[in-house]
């Protein structure tokens, strides 16, 4: 049935991750690690904002976030920055920086920085990949362009990385609905991290651990 169509597209649609840390720090990801509850973990780093007419945020993501989030998949050619000054992004987000026609290898230069407070430096980078965007006709605000983590370390010092880290649990903690705000925030708490940033990913979690209406009207008429 229909429930049971949308239990198996949920990762797809919304992401396989069950939650997500902002504002975590190196220290917070070793107790996370130390925490068997925790599956799997990834992280994403903000570099900075681009100079653009539109808005632009580059970042890194891990290969952990990028299975998690289902970036293969929206992949139209090459793939996601591994190393030095790669870049992959939308088309859109080239055009809004100046390049009509964006290719995998060419080389754009970006100015950008790394918070409100800092000046715009200029970074040359090379194309690693295409990503999908929205059918023409639909006017794009924000574009997200994502670099390497060789790259984001060499810009930002170590002490001033912040992370966002997406995460699953292990069945064994008990997650529901109903209760998994209270879980992720206890583990975030033990982590050293504040539970105001806690973001818990409802939309899959409601496919993900709920039975279904197939399940639940088979038991009943079973019963």
């Amino acid at each position: 049935g229909l429930a049971q169509v949308n239990k198996i597209n949920a990762d797809g649609w919304y992401g396989s991750h069950y939650g997500s840390y902002k504002h975590v720090n190196a220290e917070n990801l070793k107790e996370m690690e130390r925490h068997s509850e925790f599956t799997d973990i990834g992280r994403m780093g903000i570099l900075g904002m681009a100079d653009a007419p539109k808005d632009i945020q580059l970042v890194f993501v891990d290969p952990a976030v990028q299975e998690m989030k289902n970036m293969e998949e929206i992949l139209i050619e090459g793939g996601y920055p591994k190393s030095g000054n790669e870049i992959a992004a939308q088309a859109g987000l080239f055009k809004a920086l100046g390049m009509e026609n964006p290719k995998v290898g060419e080389e754009i230069e970006i100015s950008y920085r790394t918070d409100m407070n800092s000046t715009f430096k200029t970074g040359t980078f090379t194309i690693s990949g295409i990503i999908k965007q929205p059918e023409a006709g639909y006017d794009i605000k924000s574009f997200m362009g994502y670099v390497s983590e060789e790259y984001y370390e060499s810009v930002i010092p170590e002490e001033n990385r912040s992370y966002r880290a997406f995460f699953r649990l292990d069945e064994s903690v008990g997650l529901t609905v109903k209760n998994s705000e209270e879980i992720m925030g206890s583990l975030a708490a033990e982590c050293g991290i504040d539970e105001r940033f806690v973001s818990v990913n409802n939309l899959y979690l409601k496919w993900k651990l709920n039975p279904g209406i197939d399940v639940i009207m088979s038991c009943v008429m079973i019963a």
